[in-house]
């Protein structure tokens, strides 16, 4: 599942640490556009009636798009895929995306995923275990620019997979952590609805294996 853009802000005062930028829980499948709409998750109880909401239709791609703006909270809505993401590390994605599949157990899925996003200074480099030469000088013939340096690596773990990856683009370290489910069989929305009511264990997990992997800590 495709990561999202990084937001980046200042991390000179933790230059050691990954600070939470984003996360999200996606649920890619068919979907109503017409049907998931904030008044209808107002009646059940998924967006408080007093959430002030900002709202964009984009009519070349067929999307909905709407905002709380006091939680800064997004919910992307297309006929192919259902995203929930949040600026706050505190935000549970995976639950309010569940409460909707709960809602729409008939829905066809194809995948379910867990996207999260940090950010560190490049000061950090010199303390990525295993992989700091990554993001040395390439030689590389003039012609050509270069404008990002990733390393990224690939798990399994019984049903699921994890995508970590992270990227130099010059001012900025970022890592990207994805969990992906595939939903199979006739359980395949209630596998997608546990996954997505993981959220926060799933970050976790995922933090974890990149301690294992490079050595990295996070700004709790």
């Amino acid at each position: 599942m495709p990561h999202s853009k990084t937001d980046k802000t200042n991390t000179a005062q933790t230059p050691d640490l990954f600070k939470f930028a984003h996360g999200s829980c996606v649920a890619v499948g068919a979907f109503n556009m017409q049907l998931i709409q904030p008044s209808w998750l107002i009646e059940r109880g998924i967006l408080a009636k007093d959430d002030p909401l900002e709202c964009e239709i984009n009519l070349e791609q067929a999307g909905l798009r709407f905002r709380n703006t006091n939680t800064e909270t997004q919910w992307f809505v297309t006929p192919t895929r259902l995203e929930i993401r949040a600026s706050s590390p505190d935000e549970n994605c995976g639950e309010s995306l569940a409460q909707v599949l709960d809602l729409l157990n008939w829905t066809p899925l194809r995948a379910i995923g867990i996207n999260t996003q940090y950010h560190a200074s490049p000061a950090i480099i010199s303390q990525l275990r295993s992989f700091s030469i990554e993001f040395v000088e390439h030689p590389i013939s003039k012609e050509y620019k270069i404008v990002q340096k990733l390393h990224g690596i690939l798990v399994e773990k019984e049903n699921k997979a994890h995508d970590l990856r992270i990227d130099f683009d010059g001012s900025s370290v970022n890592l990207h952590t994805n969990t992906q489910l595939i939903p199979t069989g006739s359980e395949s929305n209630v596998m997608a609805c546990e996954t997505a009511r993981a959220y926060f264990a799933q970050r976790k997990e995922n933090e974890e294996l990149a301690k294992q992997l490079y050595g990295v800590k996070f700004l709790q």
